[in-house]
This record gives structure tokens, sequence and C-alpha cells, in this order.
């Protein structure tokens, strides 16, 4: 599907995460947990965790999040793409039927429409670019104002793999026809760089693109491919050398007023007098010197940050299991930079009681919501979901100068008001 909504901020940097959690149900549960922890605006998946039925849809949805997908019965080979609640209901929202193994999202700025992509391209493709071309040409959307996540399973040296295949050939000539960009660092720049993994995920930007921040990040995605972190904004049709910078000032809240107080009036000893007869650049000057001060003012007496916790937390989560994912991050990144049997023995075990004690925290959240239901599940499930109960129809209703108070006079009256 398609979906329009609003972004009125377009100066600060759209937090973007990307992962293809290989269809596994862990890796879906230990994904969600993370996007809450690092506050992500937008999340870019590939081949999706989602419950077999016959209107699939993606589990272990954080909470304060909505999921944009058009999956079918084939949702293991599927994309999905998670966007915060808050800017997904800011805007009108429209649907448009994509194929299963992408997604489509559209953003309006005030720098005009980003457009995000989530793509698998399968193994058994001949190509990714048939699939990559037709989703945009599909989707009326301006190459330069794309960013798409794709898993295209091509192989270039480009995006650091360790060969060049035919796939990856076609592909790297179809982004420069295209004009698209690959964001992907190389791995000299990169402070982490994942083992055992292919890279072959890509993340490709039009021209008025500007990415911000692109990397791996070191956390177990339980998964054979990484997660991959950047942050991006829409370029400005302005000049950037025509802009003056100006540096963004802490919240009032995040101030120090005694201190602000202190350095504003130390500094204001320090001003020279306005010189006499007054003019239109004495005065300019004057006030953009005093603007000057007490921008500077409150950058000083800006009070020190606390550490940011997670805004929420998943049923099942606990300080046990994020000791347990630092440690398996700390292990993976020790195995990353000194390849030994040692180090690799490390994180294999670290891994494995990681991921077997987020299985049983799982497992006893479930039991432990099904004790205390008794025998009505649903509506626990309904009351955790925060979803208004049903409203009931009205004892009585007044038809025709007529009190009615019995069901079915109720409905015949009703029949005869809209069908008659």
């Amino acid at each position: 599907m398609v979906a329009t909504t609003v972004f009125h901020n377009s100066f600060s940097p759209l937090k973007c995460l990307q992962i293809n959690l290989r269809h596994c149900k862990i890796a879906s549960a230990n994904l969600a947990q993370l996007i809450l922890d690092l506050n992500i605006d937008l999340v870019l998946i590939q081949e999706p965790y989602a419950e077999q039925s016959n209107n699939p849809n993606p589990a272990n949805i954080p909470p304060g999040y909505t999921s944009v997908h058009s999956l079918s019965m084939d949702h293991a080979y599927g994309a999905v793409i998670l966007i915060k609640h808050h800017l997904f209901s800011q805007g009108r929202v429209k649907h448009t039927k994509l194929d299963n193994s992408a997604t489509m999202i559209e953003l309006s700025t005030t720098e005009g429409t980003l457009c995000f992509f989530s793509i698998y391209a399968r193994p058994s493709l001949d190509s990714p670019v048939s699939l990559l071309s037709n989703l945009l040409n599909q989707s009326n959307c301006l190459v330069s104002r794309s960013v798409v996540a794709i898993d295209a399973n091509a192989k270039n040296s480009l995006w650091n793999s360790a060969t060049t295949d035919r796939k990856g050939k076609d592909l790297e000539s179809f982004i420069l026809a295209r004009r698209l960009t690959v964001a992907n660092k190389n791995k000299s720049s990169l402070e982490f760089i994942p083992p055992n993994t292919s890279f072959v995920d890509l993340t490709l930007v039009g021209d008025c693109v500007n990415v911000k921040k692109w990397v791996f990040l070191s956390f177990e995605t339980f998964s054979d491919h990484p997660y991959i972190y950047f942050e991006i904004v829409c370029k400005s049709r302005v000049n950037a050398a025509t802009v003056k910078t100006v540096p963004k000032l802490p919240a009032i809240a995040a101030i120090d007023e005694q201190a602000f107080r202190t350095h504003l009036k130390n500094k204001l000893k320090e001003v020279a007098p306005i010189s006499l007869p007054l003019s239109n650049e004495i005065v300019t000057s004057s006030v953009q010197e005093l603007c000057e001060l007490i921008a500077e003012a409150a950058t000083v007496s800006k009070k020190p940050r606390l550490l940011s916790v997670a805004r929420g937390k998943m049923p099942w989560w606990s300080h046990a299991l994020c000791a347990l994912r630092t440690k398996t991050r700390h292990a993976l990144k020790q195995w990353s930079n000194s390849k030994t049997i040692e180090n690799r023995d490390a994180y294999v075990s670290c891994k494995s009681n990681y991921q077997r004690e987020l299985r049983t925290a799982k497992k006893n959240s479930f039991q432990e919501l099904s004790d205390k239901s008794g025998k009505d599940l649903f509506k626990v499930l309904k009351n955790i979901s925060g979803k208004c109960t049903t409203v009931p129809l009205p004892t009585e209703i007044t038809a025709d100068g007529c009190t009615l108070n019995q069901p079915v006079k109720i409905l015949e009256a009703c029949a005869r008001h809209f069908f008659s």
C-alpha cells in the first residue's frame, strides 16, 4: 500500500533502520525492543515475520508504531515498513496496492515529498533491475526524492561484496542510469563491520536526499543480515551557500535559569553604549549583538543531559534481557575486530544464551497474560490494546412520535427510516 503522511520538521534528521529478518520469529521480537530503545522513526523490513492467515500481518509491532504493507500468503518473501504512529496519523492517508515484495510510503515535508521503499528481490529473480524499475515507475514518485532499502541479492564491490556478479553489474548500471546514489559506506570508513554477511543490502537515495549518517549496528539480529542505521534529511531548494547556519538552541526546560541570568548579566556589562545619532544599521547591529548574547547564555546554561530512557518496552522485556543483549553485542564486536576461535565461541555462547532467555521471557509473558485473563483472553487483549468497548444500542427510541423499547420494534422503525 502507499500511504501519504505529513512530516513537519524537515530539518530534523529522520532516523531509519533497515533489516532483513529472514522470516524469523525471535528476530522479529528482538527488533521490536531495539526500535523503542533507539527511538527509530522508520523501519524498512524485508522478509518479515508475519502470522500465517488469509490476511497476514507483521508480528511484534512495537507500541506507538503502524505497519504499512501489501503482504499476501507469500509474506515470507515480502516487505514491510513500520512508521511512528504520530507521523502516520498527521496527514491524509491513501492506499494503493503494490506487490507483496515491496512497500512504499510517501512523506510530505516542507521541502517536498520523500518516498521510502522497502523491497525484497528474491534470489530466483534473473535480475533485481526489472523489479526495481517497475516499482519506481508504478509509484509515480520522483526518483530524486526517493529512499530505497532493498535486499537485492546482488553482489558488487561498490557495496562491499567480496565479488561482483552479473546481477551486481546490472544493478550498478541501473543505479547510474536513474541517477541514484549508493548510501552504503565503504568498509574502511566503518567502525563496525558485521561478520558472516554477503553485503547484499543496499540503501539507495536520490540527489535531493541527504544522508547524514550510515552505519552497521553491532546489535545481534538473529538473522544473517545486519542492522543498517541511517539518518536522512530532505535537501532544501535554497542554495546552501546563501543560508546562514544558525546553531540549535536548547529547549527552555533544559536551561538553568539562574545560570542563564548570571551569564547574560555579566555579558551585558561588556556591551558598548549605542552611539548617537541612531541609524538603521546601528539598530540592526545592536539587536543582532543582543540576540547572539542571549543565544550564547542559553547554550552555556544548558542543564546536563540525562541518559535517555526508552519510551516504552515490549511486555516480555526486562533489565536481565537488556544485560544479555549488551553482553552479546560486545562479544559480536570483539569477534568482528579479531576473528579468533576463542572470540567466535564466546559470541556463539552469548548469542545462544540471549536467544534462549528471550524465547523463555516471551513464553512466560504470554502465560502470565493467560493466567490473568482466565477464560476471557480477548477481553484482556482488548484492554491492553487500548481499544474502546463497543457502543451499546439505545434501550429506547422515539419513532413517528411513539416511544419504542422492544428490540424488534426498534429494528423495524430503523428499517422504515433508512429504506422506506
